[in-house]
């Protein structure tokens, strides 16, 4: 049985910050994604790609309804191959594909549109299919609830609520695709975050076996066989 802490907001900001952080990198990473692709796209579709709002909503509604169905699929593919693997790839892709659909978008070509909006649906449906595992097994089971939902919602707040705004002001300062190089470097953090994730998470570990790893680790660095000058006469 865990013993789940009485304050644990404050237990997970004191003993847990690391993973708080991990767990906000994430989705700062894909919150920024899903709002630009999904959120935003068909009032930019409606104004930069020569598409009615009619037109840009039922393209939205396409490929939402896709994905319904492939981020399922794609935590099938994270429980078998490995979450974080999956991940890697995903956040890469953000980085690499990112600005190619921008300028796809751009040329006003419907058949280039879905393309472009095909690729960020598959690029979001990886992503969701293992980050939402992720996420569970980055935190202590007891500060679970409240280290995810406040770490969480922190990200998609700050970055998936401004999206929009800071697209659009983006493109005013610069030009349409200037939004592009926003979600790279969002992504290049979640690429960041996720490199940093143990390769062996345990959905049950609690902040006991947490602490006791990281006193494991401090006393090895301190055993003398470790020391550089160990053996020095």
């Amino acid at each position: 049985m865990h013993n789940i802490k009485k304050i644990p907001l404050f237990t997970a900001l004191r003993y847990a910050p690391k993973n708080l952080l991990q767990i906000l990198g994430l989705s700062c990473m894909s919150n920024t994604f899903f709002y630009a692709f999904f959120a935003y796209m068909p009032d930019y579709l409606s104004h930069y790609a020569n598409l009615s709002s009619h037109q840009a909503f039922w393209i939205q509604s396409l490929f939402l309804t896709i994905m319904l169905f492939l981020v399922p699929l794609a935590g099938v593919f994270g429980d078998r191959w490995g979450r974080k693997k999956v991940l890697i790839i995903a956040t890469s892709s953000i980085v690499l594909f990112t600005l190619p659909c921008f300028y796809l978008v751009n040329v006003q070509n419907v058949g280039l549109i879905m393309l472009s909006l095909m690729i960020a649906t598959l690029i979001s449906s990886l992503e969701q299919g293992s980050r939402t595992a992720l996420l569970v097994e980055i935190c202590p089971v007891d500060i679970r609830y409240s280290g995810i939902s406040v770490a969480y919602n922190l990200g998609a707040a700050i970055f998936g609520g401004t999206c929009p705004l800071i697209m659009m002001t983006l493109i005013q300062m610069y030009t349409p695709i200037a939004p592009a190089y926003y979600i790279i470097l969002t992504g290049g953090i979640g690429l960041l975050t996720t490199l940093t994730l143990s390769n062996h998470l345990q959905k049950d570990f609690s902040l006991t076996t947490l602490q006791t790893n990281e006193v494991e680790n401090d006393t090895a660095s301190e055993t003398p066989g470790f020391s550089c000058n160990s053996g020095a006469g």
